[in-house]
């Protein structure tokens, strides 16, 4: 039963196994721990987060037991201060695993440099510590393969067991992904494609590398994936080799954010266990999180790997097509079975993604809690359909000019409310952008009849009219959004509100793609005394670093700052629910975009998006790809 095993790897500390409310940041880096029955009263102890013993710092570590801590060489100096292992001159220390030290190093015979893993003399006078990096040698030895490490040599020198790699100088995916934050989905894939390969080639040689993560995927000068560390693979041909198969079932290795349920449940893996690391890895990596980030503590971890569905890359990262949040939920299915077959097949795939012409699909719906009501569930998507309804030539010609050169591939122009009608039977368009007088009637009242038909509930409409109301405007009923543009409005403005507001948007290319939304200055307005806190997560994931906040206990405004954003937060109940109210707050910026957000108790709500006099009345959740399409509108 999954919440017994859970229980009894949150109960005993003494003997190797990490209590519940312990932190990853914690502990060593290795982890080996004999599994024991218990009752399940730990799991509802340790189920609420602890705010002592949190595992936000970890940096996706190896787990080590307080017991068996001495195998590692953290405090081992003598192998530390190491100046030559047989031929070789140590240069410099690379790193610390589970295992050994791993120095940088010169082969003076071939002159070329080597990376050379030591196991300290501790470690070596332990029969199963001995036997895993001899196992990792000889294992590495029998492959030849442009995705894992080359092993040039294992040798023995005054006590000192050792092992010469290839030097990788790229630096590790761990390193990368820290350094640039959410890689590219492209590149993310590739890099987990490459690591597949690597690790099938280990499967087929009878490996299973049980510890598969950024930090042991290398990089080399070109940018290609090295697999490295396999030293807590088990081999699956040495079930009567009691010497070599000592990693045994019932133990529990690896690193906690990456391990798959059957680790932590401590019975055999098998490469099913590798493939949902790479899911994990590749979740990592799209989205500068660990799987499973929200839990605070070892044991919470544990259940959400054996219990929770798989997380969704794109509710946090939306430029992440919904292709790769399928992979992850594939390779982190629960039941190895439903899992890819082998790592060949799931580096197929992402080969042929990276390979496609494939594009992120902006997805509210995905990102919306269960509470959210199905009205604010409305997908963003790409503006790719408009029709014009302009008497004047020149006019209706310049408007679907603009939109053209915004990427609207379908552009239809209509003179009078019939030719509209008529369009309207064979098309359901993204944006109706129509004049306020026409030839055979009122624009407003036209909307209004279509409204009645449930055409626009998905879609962006424009009404222009220089002596519009907000309040005529939503008499037309529920919509995308509802923009009143004056007739002298400029059109750039225009656009800026339809992206800002959505739910449909132009290409990344027509606003700006290139834009960096950190450095994009921010301002933000608020009445309720403080930041919401899930409008901090959002600057955090898009990482806003120029962000000015006035709360009614702050000072007046610096005159010296620029916002290209304005965001001005009201609390539901300091304000009243009606459009005009959120409309006007916006329509008196004239410099900046400026967005009117609602404050619920669960929630935030877009209101209201104003340019230049132009204005969008809407009702839809706010999240962070609301915030980022603001932010490129703002630019």
């Amino acid at each position: 039963m999954r919440t017994a095993v859970i229980a009894a790897l949150s109960e005993r500390n003494g003997d190797g196994v990490v209590s519940g409310n312990q932190s990853v940041k914690d502990l060593e880096e290795t982890y080996v721990g004999d599994i024991t029955p218990s009752n399940e009263q730990l799991l509802r102890d340790n189920d609420e987060p602890n705010t002592d013993s949190d595992i936000s710092g970890a940096q996706g570590r190896t787990l080590v037991s307080s017991s068996q801590a001495e195998t590692g060489l953290t405090n081992n100096s003598s192998a530390a201060d190491l100046k030559s292992v047989g031929k070789y001159q140590i240069k410099e220390v690379l790193g610390r695993g589970g295992m050994g030290v791993v120095y940088r190093a010169f082969d003076p015979l071939i002159e070329r440099e080597v990376a050379l893993k030591v196991l300290s003399p501790e470690i070596a006078g332990s029969p199963d510590a001995l036997q895993r990096f001899l196992c990792e040698a000889r294992s590495i030895g029998r492959l030849n393969h442009p995705h894992v490490v080359a092993i040039y040599e294992i040798n023995e020198w005054n006590g000192h067991y050792f092992l010469v790699m290839e030097l990788l100088t790229g630096g590790s995916v761990a390193d990368l992904s820290e350094r640039r934050g959410p890689l590219p989905w492209r590149e993310a894939c590739r890099i987990v494609a490459q690591a597949g390969r690597g690790l099938a080639a280990a499967h087929t040689a009878g490996m299973v590398h049980r510890d598969v993560k950024p930090a042991n995927l290398m990089l080399t000068q070109t940018g290609d994936v090295k697999v490295v560390d396999f030293g807590l693979s088990k081999i699956l041909d040495a079930t009567n080799d009691s010497l070599e198969a000592v990693t045994r079932a019932g133990q529990v290795l690896g690193t906690p954010q990456y391990m798959s349920p059957e680790q932590f449940e401590g019975i055999g893996v098998d490469l099913k266990t590798d493939i949902y690391a790479l899911g994990g890895s590749l979740f990592r990596l799209l989205t500068d999180r660990f799987p499973y980030d929200e839990c605070t503590t070892v044991v919470q971890l544990m259940k959400a790997h054996v219990m929770k569905p798989a997380p969704v890359a794109s509710q946090v990262n939306f430029r992440v097509p919904t292709a790769c949040d399928r992979i992850i939920t594939r390779a982190m299915a629960k039941d190895p079975a439903d899992r890819y077959r082998s790592c060949d097949e799931m580096a197929a795939e992402l080969e042929a993604l990276v390979a496609s012409n494939t594009a992120p699909s902006i997805s509210f719906l995905n990102a919306v809690p269960a509470r959210i009501s199905r009205d604010d569930q409305r997908s963003d998507r790409r503006l790719s359909s408009a029709i014009v309804v302009e008497p004047s030539k020149l006019q209706a010609a310049m408007r679907k000019d603009v939109l053209t050169q915004a990427g609207v591939s379908d552009v239809i122009v209509a003179h009078s409310i019939a030719e509209a009608q008529s369009l309207l039977q064979s098309r359901n368009p993204d944006i109706i952008w129509t004049a306020m007088e026409l030839p055979d009637g009122r624009g407003i009242d036209w909307l209004r009849s279509v409204g009645v038909q449930g055409i626009l509930q998905q879609a962006t409409v424009v009404l222009n009219c220089s002596d519009g109301k907000v309040a005529d405007l939503v008499s037309v009923g529920k919509a995308g959004s509802l923009i009143l543009a004056p007739k002298t409005a400029p059109l750039v403005s225009i656009l800026k509100v339809i992206h800002g507001a959505g739910p449909v948007r132009f290409s990344d290319t027509a606003m700006s793609a290139d834009f960096d939304p950190s450095t994009t200055p921010v301002r933000v307005i608020s009445n309720t005394g403080r930041l919401p806190e899930r409008l901090t997560v959002m600057f955090k994931e898009l990482r806003l670093t120029d962000v000015e906040v006035n709360l009614p206990s702050t000072v007046a405004t610096k005159k010296s700052f620029a916002p290209r954003l304005t965001l001005l937060i009201h609390a539901a109940d300091r304000m009243s629910g009606d459009e005009e109210a959120y409309a006007a707050m916006v329509s008196i910026r004239r410099t900046e975009l400026a967005a009117s957000v609602q404050v619920t108790s669960d929630k935030l709500i877009l209101r209201a998006v104003g340019h230049a006099g132009v204005t969008a009345t809407l009702h839809r959740l706010f999240n962070s790809a609301g915030l980022h399409a603001l932010l490129q509108a703002g630019h």
